[in-house]
């Protein structure tokens, strides 16, 4: 049988296999309203163009916003220590503890309303930014042919659930999240629904988001 780093090399390799053809896909949601936005792009995400398209949903962010989080998680690093936050991890079928690869793939009729169980993230943090937030997730996937899978992220305290689709198309995904956090401390949830064949997670940041008084500044 193969052991962990052999197994976790030959996850990695396909994970490359299927990069050389993937798309990039941006989701910019609200949870306090439950808006999202999809666009799918054929070069990987940049500070302005996310920005650009957070805008569109009425939140006006400094491009900058991208590179100074409170929080920054990856499976090689799932916790931090200050602020404290770590990510739980659901049913993989993969992943090594200090390893780079977290990996799923349901099975086909899965359902997540008959109590077999649940796959995804759950990622408590001890501490929130003032006013607006973001967090941002990134990861690798692909729905089974013929069908159109989603993620659904949720929160405490915030009623709207967000879903955000994963096609046939394997595709790199970055989803920006932003919201108000309604209390000091909080969890964030993300669930496999029905559909996906595989998923790969990367990494997540989460922190302040302030608003620019100026929309016009991305014209």
């Amino acid at each position: 049988m193969a052991g962990a780093p052999d197994r976790e090399r030959a996850t990695h390799r396909r994970l490359l296999e299927l990069a050389e053809t993937q798309a990039w896909v941006h989701h910019v949601a609200d949870l306090d309203t439950g808006a999202v936005t999809t666009t799918v792009l054929d070069r990987p995400v940049a500070p302005l163009s996310r920005a650009e398209r957070l805008a569109g949903l009425g939140h006006v962010l400094d491009p900058t916003v991208f590179g100074r989080p409170m929080y920054r998680l990856t499976p090689r690093q799932p916790y931090q220590a200050s602020p404290e936050g770590w990510v739980e991890v659901m049913r993989p079928t993969y992943v090594a503890p200090g390893g780079t690869v977290l990996w799923w793939e349901p099975p086909r009729d899965f359902d997540v309303r008959t109590g077999a169980g649940t796959f995804g993230l759950y990622l408590p943090f001890s501490q929130t930014p003032e006013g607006r937030a973001l967090a941002s997730f990134s990861f690798s996937g692909s729905s089974f042919a013929g069908a159109t899978g989603s993620l659904r992220f949720s929160m405490q305290l915030i009623p709207n659930a967000v879903s955000i689709p994963v096609d046939a198309a394997f595709g790199h995904h970055t989803v920006d999240l932003t919201f108000v956090p309604p209390q000091r401390s909080i969890d964030i949830t993300m669930i496999l629904l029905p559909g996906i064949e595989q998923l790969a997670f990367t990494g997540m940041t989460f922190g302040a988001a302030p608003l620019i008084a100026q929309p016009g500044v991305f014209a």
